[in-house]
């Protein structure tokens, strides 16, 4: 009784929410202007600047910061492409298919495509979105009776729990990476005090245990959701070819999987140059070039690997226009006194002993206005080392727990989610009430482990 009492309560405040929240692109809108009026409060008030210098300001700082953020928008948008490439590639698609038949129950299928996001956005956030997405597309193509909007929203756990502790940390790896920008305050912290740290592995263990528990209890006993969509259980790289197969020269080598290993191999003896002169780190850069080399290698031909790219450009759509936007949005927080009023309020209110959770709360928060972990952080990093040598508390700490709050409010952020969502064809506001029950038992369990640790 007890249960089908919150399965009502809970369905019914996920419906509330899906009336008022709108689509991604109308929140970043109304985030700009959110942030907009906050740094011309914050001007007014605590620099002491007039209302038209203020307004000057927030204006110039949103159109300074506009196109600040292409590279690394390009870099995002090419682990989302590469993803996809590597997620609908036959070899893939066909283990996805396996992988989702094992399960005999359909909440059995909710804690595969929770359990596969999650362990694969630990390895790469990119491949384990786009991968996440493609499973609930194969599940629901070979059980039409699942709850496919509870499938989606599980399929985002891994960009909201794990990513940031696992081996594509931006934080982490660029701590570990020499000459980096803040290597005067902290030297070269190596992945075996961040990510390999045995309280982090503790620590993400519990949340993927706690999350798969939480996946089976709320799973929903009807289907409130029924999508259309095409999908004959191949991948993308696999559909129609040409109306008409010419033999000729030109359609030989568009179909050679010759060519294919001739740039795989040149990414891989490049790798292996790398690392015989011990050059090789990992970054985002590195990352986007092994993943490239390994849709090549998935995919049957240099066509085939187009085509998987042209079926998946559609979900890099969202970042493209809206990165932007988020970009002005960070230009006004760097450019007037809102990153003071709000940093100095936390730190303000933090000890060594409640430091690591003032860290965790504040980069969550900013997280939602920001959603970027590595621009956030040139931007955090210098005043958090600061703070945190004078409370004596190590510098790894923090940036685990700045991680961890990065994570966090992705899940109520529809910004990352744009990929999965257009691979799945729904809008944010079917999602978000899930999405705000895990994000709750995930800021518990980290709120805890800041105190604990």
């Amino acid at each position: 009784m007890r249960g089908v009492l919150f399965e009502k309560f809970f369905t019914k405040a996920n419906d509330f929410l899906n009336r008022i929240i709108p689509d991604s692109f109308t929140i970043a809108i109304l985030l700009t202007i959110v942030v907009f009026a906050g740094g011309i409060f914050s001007e007014l008030f605590y620099s002491g600047s007039g209302i038209t210098q203020s307004v000057s300001n927030c204006i110039t700082g949103w159109g300074s910061g506009f196109f600040t953020l292409l590279e690394f928008g390009m870099q995002m948008s090419l682990i989302i492409l590469c993803g996809y490439i590597i997620a609908v590639s036959g070899p893939v698609n066909k283990l996805l298919v396996s992988v989702i038949r094992y399960p005999k129950s359909e909440r059995g299928v909710a804690l595969t495509v929770a359990a596969v996001s999650m362990l694969l956005c630990f390895i790469n956030w990119g491949f384990g979105l786009v991968a996440g997405a493609m499973l609930v597309k194969t599940a629901y193509s070979h059980r039409r009776g699942i709850n496919y909007v509870y499938l989606v929203a599980v399929a985002y756990l891994g960009l909201g729990t794990l990513w940031h502790g696992g081996l594509s940390g931006s934080v982490p790896l660029l701590l570990a990476t020499e000459n980096h920008f803040l290597v005067a305050k902290t030297g070269v912290i190596p992945v075996s005090k961040t990510i390999f740290s045995a309280s982090n592995i503790v620590l993400m263990l519990t949340v993927f245990l706690v999350m798969l528990f939480l996946v089976y209890m709320l799973y929903p006993a009807q289907n409130f959701e029924v999508v259309s969509f095409d999908e004959s259980g191949k991948g993308a790289g696999e559909g129609e070819k040409s109306e008409e197969r010419r033999d000729s020269f030109a359609k030989r080598m568009e179909e050679s999987y010759l060519l294919n290993l001739v740039i795989f191999t040149l990414i891989l003896v490049y790798n292996f140059i790398d690392i015989y002169e011990g050059k090789f780190s990992l970054s985002l850069n590195r990352v986007n070039l092994i993943f490239i080399g390994l849709g090549f290698v998935l995919h049957k031909s240099p066509s085939e690997f187009v085509r998987a790219a042209q079926s998946g450009v559609s979900m890099i759509t969202g970042v493209v226009i809206q990165f932007p936007l988020y970009a002005g949005i960070y230009g006004i927080i760097k450019g007037t006194a809102l990153l003071n009023v709000i940093s100095h309020f936390f730190i303000s209110v933090s000890s060594a002993k409640t430091f690591a959770f003032i860290v965790f709360l504040y980069s969550g928060i900013l997280n939602y206005f920001v959603p970027s972990g590595g621009s956030k952080w040139v931007i955090e990093a210098p005043y958090l080392i600061d703070v945190a040598a004078r409370l004596n508390v190590p510098v790894e700490r923090i940036a685990m727990f700045y991680a961890y709050g990065d994570m966090w409010t992705n899940l109520v952020q529809p910004f990352w989610a744009i990929p999965l969502l257009a691979a799945a064809k729904i809008e944010f506001r079917k999602i978000i009430g899930y999405e705000l029950l895990f994000a709750f038992v995930y800021g518990i369990i980290i709120s805890f482990a800041s105190f604990l640790l």
